[in-house]
């Protein structure tokens, strides 16, 4: 019996999906659990795998377009069966469903005139026929131009320095490319506006030096630790002591969360993804680094389950990697804080407390970005200062 193939419900938020690639082509034969076709959501790029056996009879989903979840993509049945019918039927759902799709374009009405400004905006019929196309706010108009007659030249004066304006024009030059957002770009541009407008958030920048932690990782040399790892088990060392800093935001209420789940930050092509590593405070250096690595190689394969994703406290994002010494991490709303990890550099210090002996040093910026309307300065610096201890003393993290 034949089977129609749905744009699957990926993750738990998942609404819509991008079509990246069919691995089968009409007339194929698939088997169940066979991989299908590849589709981008919110998350990452996904493998979806068949939910049927037998013979692809028809592809509706189009590579590169956007489906609402359970909109039809394709058809399995078997050799010879009759499927008319259901194509017909399915074709005709699939337009019902174009037709009540919103647009994306807006159309915003120019406002209307109030009569009483009308009388005191002096201009000639073809200006004030500029002004409504323009949709320029007449009674700012009159307070820019003062109680003359306003001329052309002026309200196009106008369009150009206004703010409200200036902030929403966007000059096109026919050398420029258009590119739509993905949709994983799109998620992200949502997220970290949801985070900059609900929280309020500042960085502390604290400067330590990882000298002894470099050796000790290169003492380990073999068992190729990673340095996120070691700053992983500091941060969730530093939280059972700062539970403040573990916590999340539901309404009007703070939720002190039970587990130190900590994700990750990854960059991938076309974005980054947070995978999280559960109970961090109990895994040991090695096994944070392995499944650091493990998120890594899924994350680029675009393998990454809803499981991997999902119930993060904190956050750290490191990109001493690529060379930057600090910046201002944005938090992962609803989470209250995330660290983010500058780039190790040798640099010299003092010693002692005369200022005399200087030694060249492994020298690190941790950069603490919390909500400060969770998080007093004074918690989220005995924080720090604590995940800095345990980094210049690291013994106990390599325990």
């Amino acid at each position: 019996m034949a089977e129609i193939i749905v744009m699957p419900k990926m993750n738990l938020t998942m609404e819509e999906g991008v079509l990246v690639e069919w691995n089968k082509k009409v007339g194929d034969s698939v088997k169940v659990d066979e991989v299908l076709c590849s589709i981008e959501t919110e998350k990452a790029v996904a493998e979806m795998e068949s939910p049927a056996s037998g013979i692809l009879l028809k592809i509706w989903g189009v590579l590169g377009e956007r489906y609402p979840v359970t909109t039809p993509i394709a058809l399995i049945g078997q050799p010879g069966e009759d499927v008319s019918v259901l194509i017909e039927q399915t074709e005709k759902r699939i337009a019902g469903t174009k037709a009540q799709k919103p647009t994306n374009e807006i159309t915003v009405a120019a406002p209307a005139i109030p009569s009483e400004i009308r009388v005191h905006a002096k201009m000639l019929p073809k200006v004030r026929k500029l002004v409504q196309e323009l949709g320029i706010d007449v009674a700012a108009l009159v307070a820019f131009c003062g109680d003359r007659k306003i001329t052309e030249e002026e309200v196009r004066a106008f369009q150009e320095t206004s703010p409200k304006n200036a902030a929403t024009k966007v000059q096109i030059d026919p050398r420029d490319r258009r590119v739509r957002m993905s949709i994983m770009r799109s998620t992200i541009a949502a997220n970290m506006s949801e985070s900059c407008q609900k929280t309020a958030w500042l960085t502390n920048v604290t400067e330590v030096d990882m000298t002894r932690a470099m050796e000790k990782l290169n003492e380990r040399k073999d068992e190729k630790l990673s340095l996120t790892a070691l700053i992983v088990k500091a941060c969730a060392l530093a939280i059972k002591e700062h539970d403040i800093i573990n916590t999340v935001v539901d309404g009007n209420e703070i939720i002190y969360k039970a587990n130190i789940n900590i994700g990750v930050a990854v960059d991938i092509p076309g974005g980054l993804t947070v995978p999280v590593i559960r109970n961090a405070d109990t895994k040991n250096i090695n096994t944070l680094t392995d499944e650091l690595v493990d998120f890594a190689a899924k994350a680029r394969q675009g393998a990454l389950t809803q499981v991997d994703l999902t119930e993060g406290t904190f956050t750290v994002t490191n990109v001493g990697m690529l060379g930057i010494e600090f910046f201002t991490p944005i938090i992962n709303y609803p989470q209250t804080a995330i660290m983010g990890v500058g780039t190790v550099s040798r640099l010299p210090r003092y010693l002692d407390d005369n200022s005399e002996v200087i030694e060249s040093r492994h020298i690190m910026k941790l950069c603490l970005s919390y909500d400060h309307r969770v998080i007093d300065g004074a918690p989220a610096a005995r924080f720090s200062l604590m995940v800095r201890g345990l980094l210049q003393k690291p013994d106990v993290i390599f325990e």
